[in-house]
């Protein structure tokens, strides 16, 4: 998709947003979105549902109730990004930028997030079911409390496992003659 054809759908979304005459709803479906720059862009509720933006610049965008469904996210720069309520089921998120990233009540279910940065991401409410976070990095990101309770439950397993136990010495008697 060439840059002026992107800016007249960003610009007819916008006034979509505002409820103006002439306003349309964004459809990114499916669309080979490889690398572009959406710094700060406003695509609040747009459909992006199997767009191909591996690599793409999203940090400070809107994408609050967004459908991002299946949409390839791998390693592109989503930081500081509004993503509550978006739709991420099944995306592959692998090595994306998350980093204070807000996906309260969003769904992820499904999704790739191996080797992610979720550094001080908000995911309050969010559905991880089957989410992959292999190699993700969650310092500091606030997690659903089921997840902060079992990573709790998790940290007092491996503590107790590693703790020494004092080793009783058992000395048979001999009953030599």
């Amino acid at each position: 998709m060439n840059d002026e054809r992107l800016m007249q759908i960003l610009i007819h979304h916008n006034n979509w947003i505002k409820g103006e005459l002439f306003g349309k709803r964004a459809n990114f479906s499916k669309a080979d979105l490889i690398g572009v720059n959406l710094h700060k862009a406003n695509l609040r509720e747009a459909d992006l549902s199997g767009a191909d933006l591996s690599g793409a610049d999203l940090s400070e965008a809107d994408l609050s109730g967004a459908n991002l469904h299946k949409a390839n996210l791998r390693e592109a720069d989503l930081s500081g990004a509004d993503l509550i309520e978006a739709d991420l089921s099944g995306a592959d998120l692998s090595d994306a930028n998350l980093r204070v990233t807000d996906l309260r009540d969003s769904n992820l279910s499904g999704a790739d997030l191996s080797g992610a940065d979720l550094f001080m991401a908000t995911l309050k409410r969010a559905n991880l079911e089957a989410a992959n976070l292999i190699g993700a990095n969650i310092r500091g990101a606030k997690l659903p409390l089921e997840y902060q309770n079992m990573i709790r439950d998790r940290k007092k397993k491996l503590i107790k496992s590693t703790t020494r136990k004092p080793v009783k010495k058992v000395v048979k008697k001999c009953k030599c003659k």
